[in-house]
């Protein structure tokens, strides 16, 4: 992911008839808006994949210290 949205704002930067060409297409007045536009969209994707790792991991630690509390309880008895 982050090497494909780097490639991209690379080849944008470097290539400006394609900035230019792509940004009449998406009706952008002001073609360097894209590539504003395109890092705060990769930076909103990023937040939301991690956004989702932590959830998921928030989760496997809650089962573990459950597990665990068990297997404590089990060992008491």
């Amino acid at each position: 992911l982050w090497l494909g949205a780097g490639a991209a704002l690379l080849l944008f930067s470097l290539y400006r008839p394609l900035l230019h060409w792509v940004a009449g297409l998406l009706g952008i007045g002001y073609p360097p808006s894209l590539l504003f536009g395109m890092a705060f969209l990769f930076a909103l994707v990023i937040l939301l994949r991690y956004s989702l790792v932590i959830s998921s991991h928030r989760d496997s630690i809650r089962r573990l210290a459950q597990t665990i509390a068990l297997l404590q309880r089990a060992l008491e008895e």
